[in-house]
């Protein structure tokens, strides 16, 4: 079965670079590609066409850009998976377009054994929410937990938005915890917290979707974010996200455009191991829950909880995973979620240089 993939973007030439560069997968039967110049006319073809699988998409295009049709599309077909074409250092729009539901992002120039690479890598997330779709039709049971017109739609449509997937993984879970955030939350306005809250939040996710974390999902629980990765060098990727974000939090927080009555301070809990990850959807049809649960979950959550400021706490099975040029300070031994029977000793990660971590990224260090 072929990969259906709409390209969007308004430069003419895009369409012939393309057939040629990809001619032996489009022989093959590997891709199809069709063709729009702007978000109106590719609007157009989503919504006749419910087969397309994946959005490679430019951001600035006349008509219609891409953050705009990005916004739309998961209404009318929630499997098509985009990735966002942009030019180099756009941080704000590579954010806003991951936040509105971009799976990926891909930088100009195009690097096209890169794009291959990425096609690849959104089409295996594609088939698993068609499979997951493809379940829910086979199980009249769920009849019983959505509402008759969820099923029809369900039943009748390619478009298909109600969505049950769980699969177990090795992975690494990140939780961010903001220390002391409870009291803020009684004498701050509402609008204010809000505010706050989503400036962290996007500048978080940020230096969390490096480009080989292609795995990541993201979650705010409470006055914590929960990131989960199950990428096949999830523990490095994690480790080098949670370096990153402790060594900018300081950065983040003095360059707060708004005004709070509230110093944060950052403790983060990791933890690597088995983990039960998938998705489920709501009966309002547009929005998908990300789930992750276990062991690997629970103990992070409980570092995070119980860490200091600007601690990254692991345990000793996740130490072994450690480069050997990583300085550590010894924590001694807490009990876990998991197993509270059982003594393991913890640690916090001190790490290299953060000129190491950002080069290694191909990010600079920010000032």
């Amino acid at each position: 079965m072929s990969v259906n993939i709409l390209v969007v973007d308004d430069e003419t030439d895009l369409e012939a670079l393309i057939v040629k560069r990809f001619r032996n997968q489009i022989e093959s039967g590997k891709y199809k590609f069709s063709f729009a110049l702007n978000g109106i006319e590719a609007l157009k073809k989503i919504e006749s066409n419910f087969d397309l699988d994946i959005l490679l998409l430019d951001i600035n295009m006349p008509e219609m850009d891409g953050l705009t049709l990005l916004t739309k599309i998961n209404e009318i077909n929630p499997v098509l998976k985009a990735i966002i074409v942009t030019a180099y250092g756009d941080l704000n729009n590579i954010r806003t377009a991951m936040n509105n539901g971009a799976f990926d992002f891909l930088i100009k120039p195009i690097d096209f054994k890169d794009l291959e690479t990425t096609i690849d890598k959104t089409y295996q997330q594609v088939k698993l929410l068609k499979e997951g779709i493809s379940k829910i039709k086979e199980n009249e049971t769920l009849k019983m937990y959505v509402n008759e017109s969820t099923m029809n739609y369900l039943l009748n449509k390619q478009g298909i938005k109600d969505e049950w997937l769980t699969e177990n993984h090795d992975g690494t879970a990140i939780f961010f915890n903001l220390i002391n955030f409870s009291p803020a939350c009684k004498t701050e306005s509402p609008d204010e917290l809000i505010r706050f809250f989503n400036y962290y939040f996007t500048n978080l996710s940020v230096l969390l979707d490096v480009p080989d974390a292609k795995k990541t999902f993201k979650k705010i629980i409470g006055s914590s974010v929960l990131a989960v990765s199950v990428d096949a060098e999830h523990f490095r990727l994690s480790l080098d996200a949670c370096l990153r974000i402790r060594h900018a939090m300081k950065t983040l927080i003095q360059r707060y455009p708004g005004k709070i009555n509230y110093s944060p301070k950052l403790s983060i809990g990791l933890c690597s191991g088995k983990v039960t990850k998938g998705f489920m959807s709501r009966s309002t049809h547009t929005v998908r829950e990300n789930l992750a649960f276990g062991d690997t979950i629970d103990n992070a959550l409980q570092f995070a909880i119980n860490g200091k400021e600007n601690q990254i706490v692991i345990t000793e099975d996740n130490k072994k995973l450690l480069p050997s040029n990583y300085k550590l300070e010894d924590l001694g031994k807490t009990q876990t979620i998991g197993d509270p029977n059982k003594l393991v000793n913890i640690y916090n990660v001190l790490g290299p240089s953060q000129e190491e971590i950002f080069s290694r990224m191909g990010m600079s260090k920010p000032n």
